[in-house]
């Protein structure tokens, strides 16, 4: 059984992705340092890396980086998948400022 990396929080933060010069705009699940969970109307395969911004409240510009998908489950009752996601590159920056985030009550 898999192990999470790091603690998770239940956030909605509005996240952009592109696909094939398709821009999809979706709210995150949960956010830990080391990625963030979304719910998609598509499948997307483990391991694609996929160029994301994400709209931190605490930064005045967008994030934008590189991520990987890291996991996919099919969700019941319909076409949508749960998505995780493996950030890459990230700032040290923006690591800080994210865990400060999810350490928060």
């Amino acid at each position: 059984m898999e192990r999470r990396q790091a603690l998770r929080k239940p956030v909605k933060i509005p996240v952009k992705y592109q696909l094939d010069s398709v821009v999809h705009g979706v709210l995150t699940q949960d956010l830990s340092v080391g990625g963030l969970c979304f719910i998609a109307n598509h499948f997307l395969a483990k391991s694609l890396k996929i160029p994301m911004t994400i709209a931190f409240d605490f930064s005045e510009y967008p994030v934008k980086l590189m991520t990987c998908v890291a996991w996919v489950a099919s969700m019941p009752y319909g076409e949508q998948y749960k998505i995780g996601i493996q950030f890459q590159g990230m700032q040290y920056s923006h690591r800080n400022q994210i865990e400060e985030l999810v350490n928060q009550d």
